[in-house]
């Protein structure tokens, strides 16, 4: 989302799935809680969402929408959002097969309010800039912390076990909602994805004209999802 003169870029039904998300499977916490910041979420609501469930969480082991309640009810901003009902909704937004994305959700909401921070502070060297009775190293000073901010807009890059961890969520999530077949197990199914799109990948880029990425790549994965389905 570019940003207007108005809007900062922002996406908050992201923020709202990745909430949702986090109180569904408890274990998304461990993911994406040392990636994010209450103040990273733009809905400020969101950010006090999270940081509520996270303790919840690091003290009892187990965080949903009634253990919230206490905390918000009576928050002007829950209210307006329909009252504390909004925290149910959370959950009952959440897309199943998209939970193993969680991490990406966390990086894009710290990598939007990392863009935020930077206009945001770009505008103020402006505007002193502007000023003819403010000094100009003032706005210098502004304009540099814009730009170092910058400097630290990197994305945590998933490892390999990472990403065989979330991989396997998406795996677990399936077999409660017995999706998966009886005789494989998440870990099973988690494995045999990852050797198909590792086996894939390799063979492409040992020889990328021998065959097409997209299409054979596409037709592997829906054969191998097709077996493990019940």
């Amino acid at each position: 989302m570019s940003a207007t003169t108005d809007t900062l870029p922002h996406n908050v039904e992201h923020e709202a799935s990745l909430l949702g998300s986090m109180l569904v499977t408890n274990d998304i916490i461990d993911m994406v809680a040392d990636r994010l910041a209450p103040a990273d979420f733009y809905a400020s609501i969101h950010g006090d969402i999270f940081e509520r469930a996270v303790a919840i969480y690091s003290k009892s082991g187990m965080v949903n929408p009634p253990s919230l309640v206490p905390y918000f009810k009576e928050d002007e901003r829950i209210v307006q959002l329909g009252g504390v009902g909004y925290l149910a909704q959370l959950t009952g937004q959440v897309d199943y097969m998209a939970m193993g994305n969680c991490a990406a959700l966390a990086n894009e909401i710290a990598a939007l309010a990392r863009r935020r921070r930077i206009i945001t502070g770009m505008r103020e060297a402006a505007e002193a800039a502007g000023d003819l009775d403010r000094e100009v190293s003032e706005a210098v000073g502004l304009a540099d912390a814009a730009v170092e901010e910058r400097g630290n807009d990197s994305v945590v890059e998933a490892t390999g076990a990472e990403c065989f961890d979330e991989m396997l969520l998406v795996f677990q999530l399936a077999q409660q909602q017995q999706l998966l077949r009886d005789d494989i197990t998440p870990e099973i199914a988690t494995r045999l994805m990852q050797s198909t799109l590792g086996g894939l990948f390799h063979d492409w880029l040992r020889n990328p004209d021998a065959f097409s990425l997209r299409e054979r790549g596409g037709v592997l994965i829906d054969a191998l999802m097709a077996m493990l389905h019940r």
